[in-house]
């Protein structure tokens, strides 16, 4: 790998061969066709910022094509193929394999971290006793769309990795979709949840160790809202 690195300030930029990278869980590659400057890293070489940490390797305005997906993702890009599969065609032994394949590396991508998708269901499998993985499956597009605006760049990898046109915002249609055509369509109220049971949903959710990781935080009247979109 190859790149323009500044090692000191006011220095030149130096042509410098880099150790190969690849991709961590969550994460993406891209190979970058055409990188342009900005007046921030003219600011890097005058050594006008703050803690400047040296050598980098300036230009954030990029364009290029994801060449490599990391764990998690890479797990996305297979369930996106074989859910449906799976689930309307059980004796599909390819499509269950890939499915165990993709689980697994979900449950890799585990180990650095989760949101406000799992704090939602373990509420819901505390206060109304709901399995896990539908909780999860009931509050995930609801949670997605509000993450959305924070990490558009994420979603943008989602959906390079499903295999789908129209960028980020083409993912939670997507997932509504896939979920509908496996018979997870219905919300919470279908599910058995009431209003009743809402204050205490949220409560927990709010405090649950798994929402500290949400790419945006969430206060209890965040989850009160997430909670009633999804019923």
């Amino acid at each position: 790998m190859h790149a323009m690195v500044l090692k000191q300030v006011g220095g030149p930029l130096e042509w410098t061969e880099l150790p190969e990278r690849q991709p961590g869980a969550g994460e993406i590659r891209v190979r970058i066709g055409a990188c342009g400057v900005c007046r921030t890293d003219l600011h890097v070489f005058d050594g006008d910022l703050p803690d400047q940490r040296l050598p980098i390797v300036p230009g954030h305005e990029i364009v290029g094509r994801v060449d490599a997906l990391g764990r998690g993702v890479e797990g996305l890009r297979i369930g996106a193929q074989a859910l449906a599969t799976a689930v309307n065609d059980p004796g599909n032994l390819q499509a269950r394999a890939d499915m165990m394949m993709c689980s697994m590396m979900g449950a890799i991508a585990f180990q650095k971290d989760l949101g406000s998708v799992h704090a939602c269901a373990h509420a819901l499998g505390a206060v109304c006793d709901m399995h896990h993985g539908l909780a999860n499956a009931l509050m995930i597009d609801t949670v997605l769309a509000w993450n959305y605006e924070a990490v558009p760049a994420k979603f943008d990898a989602l959906a390079q990795a499903a295999g789908l046109s129209g960028g980020g915002a083409a993912f939670v249609p997507w997932l509504q979709s896939l979920k509908a055509s496996i018979g997870i369509g219905a919300g919470l109220a279908q599910r058995g949840v009431t209003p009743e049971q809402m204050p205490q949903l949220v409560v927990l959710a709010a405090r649950d160790f798994t929402g500290q990781t949400n790419p945006r935080p969430a206060t209890e009247a965040d989850y009160q809202r997430l909670f009633l979109q999804a019923m």
